[in-house]
């Protein structure tokens, strides 16, 4: 059976991207500034402005600070390339690791969103689910490395 994972040096790419994230986002949160681009505006699908009446519907908007938006799709892209790469050597056994650090991700997860919908609310359940959203990878990612480490043969 072919299993369709990236090819294992995008590994390498990911834990550069998150450096480069977790260093903006250590930078963002010391020095209180705005993160600025070059490009000057963002395309979305919706926008009603908190502070004003303004809508706009499938357009671009230019002030906003969209710092956070490229860190946080900085930190999915480096987690999904992670936690997708081949190992260097993947062989059934692998993939079994793979599958058993998979669903006990997917159910600790399930379990902390249900504790989430249960006793948090209003912004703090919202800021909650969007750390969910990268928890589950995160947890899968370590996971399984637990595991790789724990198969490895130890050699005293």
């Amino acid at each position: 059976m072919k299993h369709r994972l990236l090819p294992s040096f995008y590994r390498s790419i990911g834990y550069f991207l998150l450096v480069v994230c977790v260093a903006f986002s250590v930078f963002y949160l010391v020095t209180d500034q705005d993160i600025s681009f070059p490009f000057s505006g963002v395309f979305t699908l919706y926008f009603k402005g908190i502070l004003s009446d303004e809508v706009v519907w499938l357009g671009w908007i230019h002030h906003l600070d969209y710092g956070i938006t490229a860190l946080g799709t900085g930190w999915w892209v480096a987690t999904l390339l992670i936690a997708l790469s081949k190992e260097k050597e993947e062989d059934e056994f692998v993939w079994d690791l793979r599958y058993n650090a998979l669903w006990w991700a997917l159910g600790t997860q399930a379990f902390l969103i249900l504790i989430g919908w249960l006793f948090l609310f209003e912004m703090v359940f919202f800021q909650f689910m969007f750390y969910q959203s990268i928890l589950a990878w995160w947890m899968y990612i370590l996971r399984f490395r637990f595991l790789i480490w724990r198969a490895k043969p130890k050699n005293t």
